[in-house]
């Protein structure tokens, strides 16, 4: 079963040890030191074995935006990052309960994860007004 916490200083040092491409590597390092207060970073936890983490980006009062959704790479293409999106909307409704939108941005290069998010109930939002050749918008009513 998957468990979704808040990060926890002891997870930090774990997280380094991830494998990951060099550029979300880079990224990685700046998520972990970042003290913005509107983000709130969690960890994918598998049994006793943390597999990824992400951040739920405080974007309006009734808005979040999923940033950076890692997931390791020895467990990616496992079902891991599917069962987290299935586990993510209750943890959201049970610990933020005030926001009713749940927003992400997706690589358009990215179509394994774009598929993921449709799956479990992501809407693309029909006018992309940035990057709308590299991403593409997607939202969930919570």
């Amino acid at each position: 079963m998957i468990v979704l916490r808040k990060i926890q200083e002891k997870d930090y040092a774990f997280l380094y040890t991830f494998s990951f491409s060099k550029q979300d590597k880079h990224l990685m390092h700046y998520i972990l030191k970042d003290k913005d207060k509107k983000n709130n970073y969690h960890v994918i936890v598998y049994k006793t074995k943390i597999l990824g983490f992400f951040n739920l980006y405080e974007k309006s009062t009734f808005e979040l935006c999923l940033r950076a959704f890692f997931i390791e790479y020895s467990f990616q293409n496992k079902g891991y990052g599917s069962k987290t999106l299935t586990a993510l909307i209750p943890y959201i409704k049970n610990n933020y309960e005030k926001y009713k939108l749940l927003s992400l941005e997706v690589n358009n290069n990215n179509t394994h994860a774009y598929y993921c998010y449709k799956k479990i109930g992501f809407i693309k939002k029909e006018k992309n007004t940035k990057k709308e050749e590299e991403n593409t918008e997607m939202f969930y009513s919570l």
